[in-house]
This record gives C-alpha cells, structure tokens and sequence, in this order.
C-alpha cells in the first residue's frame, strides 16, 4: 500500500497511508491530507490511482503546487516524487516490491500477502495505516479563514527557505534562544567568541576566541578540529585531538581551559526527501524510502 510523508522544513510531521482511491491534501478540516498552511487551499491537491497507479492533481488553486519542484497539472506519481505546497513537502513512497505484492494479493495469488518484512507487518496491524491521532490533531488546527495567494516570488522563496532548512546545520540553545548555523555552500566555518565566527557562541573571552574550526569534504560530510590548546573540544564523550567526521545528531562540546564555562551544539546532517541512494560515504541523511 502507497504512503504519504508529511514534513515542514526538517520536521516530519506525521504519514499517512493511500487507503482510499481517492485522496484530497489541503486547508480543509475535511481533507484527508489536512495541512495548516495560510497559502495552501482547501482542496490543493488530489490523489487518486487508476488499477496499481496513482496520480496527483492540481486543483487549479490560487497558488500553484509543485512535484519535483516543477508545476503541474495531473501527474502520474512514481516513488519518490515530492509534492511541494507553500512550506509542506509530501513524499510519495510505493516501491516496486510492494506494488508487485498489492497485484498478487488482488489476483488471488496464494501466499502473496505473507512477504512481509516485520516493519511491513506492523504497519498493516496498524488502524488506517498512518498516525491518526496525528492527523486528527493536524485538522483541528487546520485554519478556515481565507487562502493566503501568494506571488510565483514569495512561493519560490517560501520553498528555498524550507530547502535551506534541510540542509546540514549547528544548532546552539543558550539563553532561551535557538540559533541556527546553515552549512549549504560552507567550505569552512569558524566557531568561537568573536563576530569574526561564522558560528559565534554568546559571550566574551579574552583568550581562545576561536575554539574550533568546521570543514566540509570533498563527499560532503563534516569534520571538526580545536582551533586552540586553550579549548577543549568534545565530541559526545570523546575529545577530539584531530579532524573528527560528525554524525547527524551528536553533540559538540566546547570547554575553555581556563574554567571559563562550556558551550553545547548539536550538528544535524543534510536531509535529503526521495529514494535513499546506494550509501557513498555522504553526509546526507534520506528522509524517503529505506
């Protein structure tokens, strides 16, 4: 059975399984898909499938919708395709072995329904199929007041703004604030004390200004080095001597040797909507098909 992965920017926000021929996404507290975008409309975008295939189609709305950030009108949907509507991106997942699985078991083909993986088994005991309760959360929140039109500009800007937000980043949470430090195009950044830093952490320090330096690789993924024998840099539990690769979600740690207190960053790796692509080392983790 076909899915729908629901996100804003990096946060995935629920999945939603095609159990139904026909499917509407937008502003509606009626929707199947519902979305809490001002610039999306009530009924953005249908799915609805034809035998084993499935197409998406553009409503003729005041704002235009996206798949494969291309407009469309009706499109035949392939896994992996990624429907964009103002700051949602939703990811069709139907991969070959399931489809072939769904025509066996509707041509009666004995055992069909049995080739199921563990994960595959669970979300078929699951009610629906998909995160109700997080669907039926999403429509409460649905606003019914009128769609937001937007200009091709602002919807433009609208998706690089949420593309930017996928990319790899250091987050800093200190004094109740969060900041965040995009990666996209950074060859090298310069984390530390000082306004010349690409990442300047809050307060002074007379000494160690530049506490470690960030590099990307030639594969993009990221590594981080002290740029001082005045800081300590961490990584997890472990403090890092030389060039160390960061993995999504770690921790860094930067503590100034003179007892000057510490500083704590996440470093979170590019997120890529789509299949997932044979592994070569890079940064990037897929948020599509597994």
């Amino acid at each position: 059975m076909p899915r729908v992965r629901l996100y804003r920017g990096r946060t995935h926000l629920y999945d939603r399984r095609l159990d139904q021929d026909d499917v509407v996404i937008g502003r509606s507290a009626e929707a199947e898909i519902p979305l809490d975008s001002p610039a999306s409309s009530r009924r953005h975008v249908r799915l609805f499938r034809k035998g084993f295939t499935w197409y998406a189609e553009h409503l003729g709305n005041k704002n235009p919708a996206m798949l494969n950030k291309r407009p469309f009108t009706m499109q035949k949907l392939q896994h992996g395709d990624t429907i964009t509507i103002a700051e949602h991106a939703l990811l069709f997942e139907y991969p070959r072995d399931e489809q072939q699985r769904d025509r066996e078991v509707a041509s009666g083909r004995a055992g069909a329904a049995f080739r199921m993986d563990s994960t595959q088994l669970d979300d078929a005991m699951k009610s629906g199929g998909h995160d109700q309760r997080k669907v039926e959360r999403m429509r409460r929140d649905v606003a019914e007041n009128s769609t937001m039109a937007v200009s091709p500009d602002q919807l433009e800007e609208l998706i690089k703004q949420m593309e930017k937000r996928r990319a790899a980043m250091l987050v800093l949470a200190a004094e109740g604030q969060r900041r965040e430090y995009s990666l996209e195009g950074v060859r090298s950044l310069s984390i530390g004390w000082t306004d010349s830093c690409g990442a300047r952490l809050p307060g002074f320090r007379l000494f160690g200004k530049v506490g470690a330096a960030l590099s990307t690789l030639s594969n993009g993924r990221h590594t981080i080095v002290p740029a001082t024998g005045l800081v300590k840099v961490f990584v997890g539990d472990s403090r890092v001597e030389t060039d160390r690769v960061l993995r999504d979600k770690e921790i860094i740690t930067l503590q100034h040797a003179f007892g000057f207190g510490k500083v704590k960053l996440r470093y979170e790796a590019a997120m890529a909507l789509g299949p997932k692509k044979p592994s070569t080392g890079g940064a990037g983790r897929s948020i599509g098909p597994r």
